[in-house]
């Protein structure tokens, strides 16, 4: 059966210094040409490396398994910078980059003739197709600039119609664009119950204006 020692980096980088360290009844030490030994037992330098790169070295069974210990001393704001990125990145990949869409979609919505598409060349752009021109254009969309809020109603209709448009970005991107949602305990359902709710502001808004 194989036995297992722990030994952490900070006593691993006093072992490659020459220091014998003892652990467990096991005893670390460097032979020198960068190979090693616990208990006799031979670790070359590749052996090293695995060690720290891979956090085990097995010598195989009825003998020793030395296994790096993880340790992490970064401050705990470090903790929640690197759990508020996760958060983020599941939300972003549900919500579809909606805060880069909601703009987009009220410009388009601020137009009443639609968005115009134009064509663009190299000496400009022209409202349609050049018949007899070779180089094929890019094709480009105009959009319209938002309504300036006037009111105090105006902006709060505003705002709730901003996350209307976030939710409803986000249910679609789960219901035809992903498979399921990144974020754990936040269905496609809660994105229509979410709409529903925002809907009622709206609502509640339009009756006290």
């Amino acid at each position: 059966m194989s036995n297992t020692v722990e030994f952490s980096e900070s006593e691993l980088e006093r072992v490659k210094e020459s220091e014998v360290v003892k652990k467990g009844g096991y005893s670390f030490s460097k032979m020198g040409a960068g190979n090693y030994e616990i208990n006799s037992r031979y670790i070359s330098s590749s052996g090293m490396d695995k060690l720290e790169e891979e956090g085990v070295l097995d010598f195989g069974p009825d003998n020793v398994t030395v296994v790096l210990e993880q340790t992490d001393d970064r401050p705990e704001a470090a903790h929640v910078l690197e759990e508020t990125a996760d958060t983020v990145t599941n939300k972003m990949g549900d919500y579809g980059n909606s805060w880069e869409k909601v703009g987009v979609l009220k410009r388009v919505m601020a137009d009443e003739d639609g968005p115009q598409i134009v064509y663009l060349y190299p000496d400009g752009w022209s409202e349609s197709k050049r018949s007899d021109d070779d180089v094929e254009p890019f094709e480009a969309v105009i959009l319209a600039d938002t309504p300036q809020k006037t009111s105090t109603f105006e902006e709060n209709a505003d705002d709730v119609i901003t996350r209307l448009l976030d939710k409803l970005v986000r249910a679609y991107n789960l219901l035809f664009l992903k498979d399921e949602p990144d974020v754990e305990n936040e269905s496609t359902e809660d994105a229509g119950k979410d709409l529903t709710g925002y809907s009622s502001m709206l609502t509640s808004l339009i009756r006290r204006a």
